[in-house]
Protein backbone atom coordinates (compact mmCIF):
# COMPACT_ATOMS: atom_id res chain seq x y z
CA UNK A 1 0.00 0.00 0.00
CA UNK A 2 1.39 3.26 -0.99
CA UNK A 3 1.30 7.01 -2.65
CA UNK A 4 -0.22 8.28 -5.85
CA UNK A 5 2.43 8.07 -8.39
CA UNK A 6 4.74 10.81 -7.78
CA UNK A 7 6.13 11.88 -11.57
CA UNK A 8 3.63 12.28 -13.60
CA UNK A 9 3.30 12.85 -10.44
CA UNK A 10 2.86 13.03 -7.97
CA UNK A 11 1.73 12.72 -10.07
CA UNK A 12 -2.48 10.99 -10.98
CA UNK A 13 -4.61 11.10 -9.81
CA UNK A 14 -4.05 14.35 -9.45
CA UNK A 15 -6.64 14.41 -10.24
CA UNK A 16 -6.36 18.37 -8.92
CA UNK A 17 -5.40 21.10 -10.20
CA UNK A 18 -2.17 21.88 -8.10
CA UNK A 19 -1.19 18.70 -9.61
CA UNK A 20 -0.10 21.13 -13.25
CA UNK A 21 3.08 22.95 -12.21
CA UNK A 22 3.26 26.44 -12.08
CA UNK A 23 -0.72 26.41 -12.49
CA UNK A 24 -0.88 30.45 -11.53
CA UNK A 25 2.81 31.67 -13.32
CA UNK A 26 0.57 32.77 -16.71
CA UNK A 27 -1.22 35.13 -14.12
CA UNK A 28 1.76 37.62 -12.91
CA UNK A 29 0.16 40.57 -14.53
CA UNK A 30 -3.07 39.95 -13.37
CA UNK A 31 -4.80 42.62 -10.90
CA UNK A 32 -4.60 41.74 -6.81
CA UNK A 33 -8.51 41.46 -7.33
CA UNK A 34 -8.29 38.96 -10.37
CA UNK A 35 -5.54 36.83 -8.93
CA UNK A 36 -7.36 36.02 -5.73
CA UNK A 37 -10.62 35.43 -7.54
CA UNK A 38 -8.41 32.76 -9.90
CA UNK A 39 -7.37 31.51 -6.58
CA UNK A 40 -10.42 31.13 -4.28
CA UNK A 41 -11.69 29.24 -8.05
CA UNK A 42 -8.95 26.40 -8.06
CA UNK A 43 -9.49 26.27 -4.22
CA UNK A 44 -13.34 25.01 -5.15
CA UNK A 45 -12.01 23.17 -8.01
CA UNK A 46 -9.90 21.33 -5.56
CA UNK A 47 -12.22 20.06 -2.85
CA UNK A 48 -14.83 19.56 -5.50
CA UNK A 49 -12.47 16.78 -6.90
CA UNK A 50 -11.52 15.86 -3.44
CA UNK A 51 -15.52 15.40 -3.12
CA UNK A 52 -16.60 13.98 -6.42
CA UNK A 53 -14.01 12.05 -8.46
CA UNK A 54 -13.60 8.46 -8.65
CA UNK A 55 -10.11 8.36 -8.09
CA UNK A 56 -10.51 11.31 -5.25
CA UNK A 57 -7.10 10.28 -2.55
CA UNK A 58 -10.20 10.19 -0.27
CA UNK A 59 -11.26 6.84 -2.12
CA UNK A 60 -8.27 5.24 -1.87
CA UNK A 61 -8.60 1.78 0.03
CA UNK A 62 -5.80 -0.42 -1.39
CA UNK A 63 -2.58 -0.56 -2.72
CA UNK A 64 -1.23 -3.77 -4.77
CA UNK A 65 2.35 -4.13 -5.60
CA UNK A 66 2.54 -6.12 -8.41
CA UNK A 67 6.55 -6.26 -9.14
CA UNK A 68 7.60 -9.02 -11.72
CA UNK A 69 4.39 -11.00 -11.46
CA UNK A 70 3.06 -12.45 -14.94
CA UNK A 71 -0.45 -14.02 -13.39
CA UNK A 72 -2.45 -11.71 -10.45
CA UNK A 73 -5.74 -12.82 -10.07
CA UNK A 74 -8.66 -10.40 -8.78
CA UNK A 75 -11.97 -11.22 -6.98
CA UNK A 76 -13.75 -12.09 -4.02
CA UNK A 77 -11.45 -15.45 -3.10
CA UNK A 78 -9.31 -15.08 0.21
CA UNK A 79 -6.39 -16.29 -2.29
CA UNK A 80 -6.99 -13.66 -4.61
CA UNK A 81 -4.03 -11.20 -5.53
CA UNK A 82 -6.29 -8.29 -5.16
CA UNK A 83 -8.97 -9.07 -2.92
CA UNK A 84 -12.56 -7.35 -3.51
CA UNK A 85 -16.12 -8.11 -1.61
CA UNK A 86 -19.13 -6.68 -3.12
CA UNK A 87 -22.29 -7.45 -5.52
CA UNK A 88 -20.71 -8.90 -9.02
CA UNK A 89 -18.04 -9.07 -7.79
CA UNK A 90 -17.12 -13.38 -8.56
CA UNK A 91 -14.32 -15.30 -6.88
CA UNK A 92 -11.91 -14.91 -9.56
CA UNK A 93 -13.34 -11.86 -11.65
CA UNK A 94 -10.42 -10.82 -13.57
CA UNK A 95 -6.50 -11.46 -14.12
CA UNK A 96 -4.11 -9.68 -15.46
CA UNK A 97 -1.44 -11.99 -17.56
CA UNK A 98 1.50 -10.93 -19.50
CA UNK A 99 4.67 -9.29 -19.35
CA UNK A 100 5.53 -6.44 -16.76
CA UNK A 101 6.04 -4.57 -20.32
CA UNK A 102 2.68 -5.33 -22.14
CA UNK A 103 -0.18 -6.78 -19.56
CA UNK A 104 -3.59 -7.60 -20.00
CA UNK A 105 -6.29 -7.70 -18.00
CA UNK A 106 -9.04 -10.36 -18.94
CA UNK A 107 -12.73 -11.25 -17.37
CA UNK A 108 -13.29 -14.50 -16.78
CA UNK A 109 -16.05 -16.40 -17.30
CA UNK A 110 -18.73 -13.84 -18.09
CA UNK A 111 -17.45 -10.97 -15.13
CA UNK A 112 -18.19 -7.74 -16.01
CA UNK A 113 -15.36 -5.33 -16.97
CA UNK A 114 -16.23 -1.51 -17.52
CA UNK A 115 -14.50 1.31 -18.44
CA UNK A 116 -15.35 4.62 -16.27
CA UNK A 117 -16.17 6.55 -18.88
CA UNK A 118 -19.60 8.57 -18.90
CA UNK A 119 -21.26 6.11 -20.01
CA UNK A 120 -19.44 3.31 -19.22
CA UNK A 121 -18.60 0.71 -22.03
CA UNK A 122 -18.37 -2.87 -20.72
CA UNK A 123 -15.19 -5.31 -21.87
CA UNK A 124 -13.53 -8.16 -22.01
CA UNK A 125 -10.16 -6.83 -21.58
CA UNK A 126 -7.89 -4.36 -21.26
CA UNK A 127 -4.53 -3.73 -22.28
CA UNK A 128 -2.62 -2.03 -19.37
CA UNK A 129 -0.97 0.88 -19.40
CA UNK A 130 0.10 3.82 -17.29
CA UNK A 131 -2.61 5.39 -16.23
CA UNK A 132 -5.43 2.86 -16.95
CA UNK A 133 -8.65 2.99 -15.23
CA UNK A 134 -11.40 0.26 -14.90
CA UNK A 135 -14.37 -0.55 -12.86
CA UNK A 136 -15.34 -3.66 -10.65
CA UNK A 137 -18.46 -4.11 -8.79
CA UNK A 138 -18.46 -0.59 -6.84
CA UNK A 139 -14.95 0.07 -7.38
CA UNK A 140 -12.70 2.16 -9.79
CA UNK A 141 -9.06 0.88 -10.16
CA UNK A 142 -6.13 2.40 -11.63
CA UNK A 143 -2.75 0.91 -12.85
CA UNK A 144 0.53 2.58 -12.10
CA UNK A 145 3.82 2.57 -13.37
CA UNK A 146 4.74 4.23 -9.85
CA UNK A 147 8.37 5.40 -9.37
CA UNK A 148 10.58 4.13 -7.26
CA UNK A 149 7.63 0.80 -6.28
CA UNK A 150 7.29 0.04 -9.93
CA UNK A 151 3.52 -1.56 -11.22
CA UNK A 152 1.20 -1.09 -8.71
CA UNK A 153 -2.96 -1.26 -9.03
CA UNK A 154 -4.58 0.92 -6.80
CA UNK A 155 -7.94 0.51 -5.67
CA UNK A 156 -10.69 3.24 -4.33
CA UNK A 157 -14.24 2.84 -3.13
CA UNK A 158 -16.88 5.40 -3.53
CA UNK A 159 -18.22 3.87 -0.02
CA UNK A 160 -14.57 4.50 1.66
CA UNK A 161 -16.07 6.46 5.16
CA UNK A 162 -13.21 9.07 4.90
CA UNK A 163 -15.10 10.43 1.55
CA UNK A 164 -18.51 10.32 3.21
CA UNK A 165 -17.20 12.33 6.01
CA UNK A 166 -15.43 15.03 3.53
CA UNK A 167 -16.17 18.42 4.65
CA UNK A 168 -13.63 20.08 2.56
CA UNK A 169 -10.23 21.23 2.91
CA UNK A 170 -9.81 24.86 4.52
CA UNK A 171 -7.46 27.46 2.84
CA UNK A 172 -5.23 30.58 4.37
CA UNK A 173 -6.40 33.56 2.95
CA UNK A 174 -4.83 34.46 -0.26
CA UNK A 175 -2.03 36.60 0.02
CA UNK A 176 -0.41 37.97 -2.84
CA UNK A 177 2.78 38.77 -0.32
CA UNK A 178 3.36 35.01 -0.80
CA UNK A 179 3.86 35.30 -4.50
CA UNK A 180 7.37 35.73 -5.21
CA UNK A 181 10.58 35.78 -6.78
CA UNK A 182 12.83 32.93 -6.56
CA UNK A 183 16.23 31.45 -7.86
CA UNK A 184 17.28 28.31 -9.15
CA UNK A 185 20.72 27.16 -8.56
CA UNK A 186 21.64 23.92 -10.13
CA UNK A 187 23.92 21.68 -7.88
CA UNK A 188 26.71 21.03 -10.67
CA UNK A 189 26.04 17.36 -9.98
CA UNK A 190 22.36 16.88 -9.38
CA UNK A 191 23.20 14.06 -6.26
CA UNK A 192 20.93 11.07 -5.02
CA UNK A 193 19.05 11.57 -1.45
CA UNK A 194 16.75 9.53 0.51
CA UNK A 195 13.83 11.33 1.91
CA UNK A 196 11.95 9.12 4.47
CA UNK A 197 8.10 8.52 4.07
CA UNK A 198 4.86 8.97 5.73
CA UNK A 199 5.10 5.14 6.12
CA UNK A 200 9.20 5.17 7.39
CA UNK A 201 10.77 3.77 4.79
CA UNK A 202 13.39 5.60 2.64
CA UNK A 203 12.12 7.05 -1.09
CA UNK A 204 14.78 7.83 -3.61
CA UNK A 205 15.17 11.62 -5.34
CA UNK A 206 17.47 13.53 -7.31
CA UNK A 207 18.46 16.41 -5.61
CA UNK A 208 18.93 19.34 -8.26
CA UNK A 209 19.79 22.11 -6.79
CA UNK A 210 17.79 24.51 -4.66
CA UNK A 211 15.20 28.16 -4.64
CA UNK A 212 16.39 30.89 -3.60
CA UNK A 213 14.50 33.53 -2.25
CA UNK A 214 13.48 36.32 0.00
CA UNK A 215 10.43 36.11 2.63
CA UNK A 216 9.35 38.73 4.54
CA UNK A 217 12.83 39.95 4.25
CA UNK A 218 14.51 37.44 5.59
CA UNK A 219 16.83 35.21 2.67
CA UNK A 220 15.75 31.16 2.50
CA UNK A 221 16.66 28.58 0.63
CA UNK A 222 15.16 25.21 0.20
CA UNK A 223 16.37 21.93 -1.65
CA UNK A 224 14.80 20.99 -4.84
CA UNK A 225 13.62 17.36 -5.90
CA UNK A 226 13.12 15.30 -9.28
CA UNK A 227 12.39 12.10 -9.67
CA UNK A 228 13.89 12.27 -12.95
CA UNK A 229 17.15 13.96 -15.22
CA UNK A 230 16.13 13.91 -17.96
CA UNK A 231 15.35 17.57 -19.02
CA UNK A 232 12.64 17.35 -21.05
CA UNK A 233 10.76 15.78 -18.05
CA UNK A 234 11.97 18.12 -15.90
CA UNK A 235 10.93 21.38 -17.77
CA UNK A 236 7.30 19.33 -18.22
CA UNK A 237 6.59 17.70 -14.77
CA UNK A 238 8.55 20.72 -12.66
CA UNK A 239 10.31 20.06 -9.07
CA UNK A 240 8.68 19.64 -5.78
CA UNK A 241 9.04 21.35 -2.79
CA UNK A 242 8.79 19.83 0.20
CA UNK A 243 9.26 21.40 3.14
CA UNK A 244 7.87 22.45 6.78
CA UNK A 245 7.82 25.30 8.42
CA UNK A 246 6.28 27.32 11.42
CA UNK A 247 3.25 26.54 10.91
CA UNK A 248 3.53 22.97 10.33
CA UNK A 249 1.66 20.44 13.12
CA UNK A 250 -0.41 23.53 13.70
CA UNK A 251 -2.09 25.23 10.64
CA UNK A 252 -0.80 23.54 8.34
CA UNK A 253 0.05 19.23 8.17
CA UNK A 254 3.15 18.49 10.64
CA UNK A 255 4.77 16.03 7.71
CA UNK A 256 4.95 18.17 4.97
CA UNK A 257 4.00 20.85 2.92
CA UNK A 258 3.83 20.67 -1.23
CA UNK A 259 4.88 22.28 -3.91
CA UNK A 260 5.27 22.42 -7.84
CA UNK A 261 8.10 24.89 -8.90
CA UNK A 262 8.78 25.63 -12.46
CA UNK A 263 11.21 22.98 -14.59
CA UNK A 264 13.37 25.57 -14.64
CA UNK A 265 17.06 24.35 -15.47
CA UNK A 266 18.34 27.76 -13.54
CA UNK A 267 17.64 31.47 -13.02
CA UNK A 268 14.73 33.62 -12.04
CA UNK A 269 11.11 31.82 -11.41
CA UNK A 270 7.68 33.03 -9.68
CA UNK A 271 7.06 30.87 -7.18
CA UNK A 272 3.55 31.10 -5.39
CA UNK A 273 2.76 29.39 -1.94
CA UNK A 274 -0.58 30.13 -1.92
CA UNK A 275 -0.75 27.26 -4.46
CA UNK A 276 0.68 25.29 -1.38
CA UNK A 277 -1.08 21.87 -1.06
CA UNK A 278 -1.57 18.65 1.64
CA UNK A 279 0.41 15.45 0.14
CA UNK A 280 -2.01 12.81 -0.46
CA UNK A 281 -1.55 10.90 2.41
CA UNK A 282 -3.64 13.24 4.56
CA UNK A 283 -6.33 12.28 2.75
CA UNK A 284 -5.49 8.36 2.75
CA UNK A 285 -2.89 6.84 4.86
CA UNK A 286 -3.32 4.01 1.90
CA UNK A 287 -0.30 6.59 0.23
CA UNK A 288 3.33 7.01 1.51
CA UNK A 289 4.15 10.82 1.15
CA UNK A 290 8.10 12.06 1.34
CA UNK A 291 8.98 14.07 4.79
CA UNK A 292 11.84 16.97 4.36
CA UNK A 293 15.27 16.83 5.31
CA UNK A 294 16.22 19.08 8.37
CA UNK A 295 17.91 21.50 5.14
CA UNK A 296 13.92 22.03 4.33
CA UNK A 297 12.40 23.72 7.29
CA UNK A 298 11.92 26.95 7.34
CA UNK A 299 12.15 28.81 10.94
CA UNK A 300 9.34 31.16 9.37
CA UNK A 301 5.62 30.63 9.05
CA UNK A 302 4.40 30.59 5.64
CA UNK A 303 0.50 31.01 5.89
CA UNK A 304 -0.73 30.10 2.44
CA UNK A 305 -1.98 27.61 1.08
CA UNK A 306 -4.01 24.62 2.12
CA UNK A 307 -4.57 24.32 5.87
CA UNK A 308 -4.56 20.68 7.23
CA UNK A 309 -7.10 18.58 6.57
CA UNK A 310 -8.35 16.29 9.62
CA UNK A 311 -11.03 13.54 9.52
CA UNK A 312 -14.17 13.80 12.03
CA UNK A 313 -12.41 10.86 13.24
CA UNK A 314 -9.14 12.59 14.30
Amino acid sequence: MAIRGYSSFLLATVLLLWSAPLAGIAQQTMPPSAYAAEIVKERQEYNRQLRTSPFSHLALVYRQYLGTATRVSIGSSPTAGVRLEGRDIAPVHAVIEGNSLTPTLRAQSQAALSTVDNPPRRLTEFLLKDGTKFRIGRFHLLYRLNPPWGRTLEVFDPEAPPLQEFTGVEFFPVDPAYRISGEIIPQAKPERVALIDSQGREQPWWLYGELRFRLQGTPSRLELYTLTLDPQEMQKEGFMLIFNDATSGKESFPGARYLYVEGKMAGAITVDFNRTFNPPCVYSSIYTCAFPRPQNRLAGAIRAGAKWYRKKSS
